[in-house]
């Protein structure tokens, strides 16, 4: 790697490979390793160890890594699907809240080519406004010797402290800010100081000065967004805009200074999964049926290797109105996250129909993702051995690029999900 601040770019599919340095490797591996912490899911990207060398294959992550040399940037296979619509995917999908119409609509608009610059400048924007309206804070009881009268007097120790030192006992309640909500900021804004901006870390070292009473955590994981999104009401809702920038910056990102000097980050979301957990969630928040996902495969029979009894099972990607007892449902979906000329692929239809018999339904949706408007695609299959038939439908949601239409384009997905599921 003889080139400073080299550029190189790929598709998460590609099967091209990216020569590592040394120290790129065990930034990589930092990097998942504190995925794992936060989020309890390991990032699907592999290092590849060929003779004495090492090599990054995304293996489906999308996102960049930079180091103080070179910047790799991971596109989504669709060349011309819009990063942004990644992003609020993620978002959609991931965050501890709902995100609503307003949010999607106002917020989350980046430059791919300096994504953490601009997450920073957003989300230090967003805690200026929260400092301009005053930090959350709630009520703690205290109690403490004191020359001067406030709260209530222990009276019984407060005559052993006045005839010692002329103080008196008092129990009263402070304002503490001393909170999630703050703390999670607090961590974030010491978080980005590796980026070694000289703009950034002013402002951070004014903003910093506000939360002075604040714990500085030495790590955040999601059960503390939950904690934190909790506390969030209809009165403080700036919190929730820099929320929802803190939890893509403690996701999927990861700063280093592996020298000391230079700044090392690495923003990389797991988009094998993510197109599936979307599609789940919206349909989970806005069908109005029981959508929903086993939590473990189930078992359809046995085979046995080498004296051993091994076990097949299978695990649909999403079930509407799944009955446990009776192992029905009224509509299995399958999430393909395939372009829409490899629609209808014999072994997706075959596995489709596999679920459709195993939960005694005839209706089966293959989803797939466009970045344009499809028609819907539908085809019936008989099986005459058994007397019956299956009605495959090829649905589309289309990704546009303005975040008006993203919105849209989800309402018009769970509108055609609904009239098909209830057939």
């Amino acid at each position: 790697m003889n080139n400073l601040n080299e550029k190189i770019c790929i598709y998460e599919d590609s099967q091209r490979e990216v020569k590592l340095e040394k120290d790129e490797k065990e930034f990589l591996e930092a990097l998942k390793k504190q995925h794992v912490f936060t989020y309890n899911e390991k990032l699907s990207f592999n290092i590849k160890h060929i003779g004495d060398e090492d090599y990054f294959e995304p293996n489906g992550c999308v996102g960049l890594v930079k180091s103080p040399k070179r910047t790799i940037t991971v596109l989504p296979r669709f060349g011309n699907l819009d990063f942004n619509n990644v992003l609020r995917m993620w978002m959609y999908s991931k965050s501890s809240q709902q995100l609503d119409k307003a949010e999607l609509i106002s917020s989350f608009s980046f430059d791919y080519n300096k994504l953490l610059p601009d997450l920073a400048e957003k989300l230090l924007t967003g805690i200026d406004e929260i400092v301009r309206n005053g930090l959350v804070g709630s009520y703690v009881e205290e109690s403490d010797s004191v020359m001067s009268i406030k709260g209530k007097i222990d009276v019984g120790r407060s005559l052993q402290q006045f005839a010692i030192k002329r103080h008196v006992y008092c129990e009263y309640q402070n304002l503490s800010i001393d909170n999630i909500l703050n703390q999670i900021i607090l961590y974030c804004m010491n978080h980005l100081r590796v980026l070694q901006s000289n703009d950034l870390t002013l402002e951070i070292n004014r903003l910093s000065a506000f939360f002075s009473t604040v714990t500085l955590r030495q790590n955040i994981t999601y059960s503390d967004f939950y904690q934190a999104w909790s506390k969030v009401s209809r009165l403080t809702p700036i919190y929730g805009k820099v929320l929802r920038l803190c939890e893509m910056l403690v996701f999927n990102t990861f700063l280093s200074n592996f020298d000391g000097t230079n700044a090392w980050y690495g923003f990389l979301i797991d988009y094998n999964y993510l197109f599936e957990d979307y599609i789940r969630k919206l349909l989970i928040n806005k069908l109005g049926l029981n959508v929903g996902k086993w939590e473990k495969p189930k078992s359809f029979g046995n085979w046995i290797d080498n004296g051993l009894s091994r076990e097949k099972s299978y695990l649909p990607d999403i079930v509407i109105d799944y009955n446990e007892n009776s192992n029905r449902c009224k509509c299995v979906l399958d999430v393909k996250n395939k372009p829409i000329e490899n629609i209808f692929s014999n072994p997706d239809i075959f596995q489709l129909i596999f679920y459709c018999l195993k939960l005694q339904t005839r209706i089966g949706i293959l989803i797939y993702p466009s970045v344009k408007p499809h028609d819907l695609s539908r085809i019936e299959i008989k099986l005459p051995s058994i007397n019956d038939k299956f009605v495959l439908f090829g649905v589309y949601h289309v990704l546009p690029s303005s975040a008006e239409e993203f919105w849209m384009a989800q309402e018009r997905f769970v509108e055609t999900v609904s009239t098909l599921a209830v057939k």
